[in-house]
């Protein structure tokens, strides 16, 4: 049985720019954050996390709530 797809690993700056090729827009975050806004989807914060890739789990949960991935991925 073949196992599904690690995503790729995603910082701050390159999950911006996916979910702006996808229709998001940054507006005012916090000090280290970037919220990212869609007309009728909820706002999507981007934590900083030191310039360090995120957390396999954070990324597929960011994804998630931009509705770029299924609820069974």
């Amino acid at each position: 049985m073949a196992r599904p797809e690690r995503p790729r690993a995603q910082n701050q700056k390159s999950m911006q720019r996916l979910l702006e090729a996808n229709g998001w827009t940054a507006t005012v975050g916090g000090k280290h954050q970037v919220k990212m806004t869609k007309p009728g989807h909820r706002p999507i914060t981007l934590p900083m996390n030191h310039g360090r890739d995120y957390p396999v789990g954070l990324a597929v949960a960011i994804m998630r709530q931009a509705g770029l991935r299924g609820r069974d991925e």
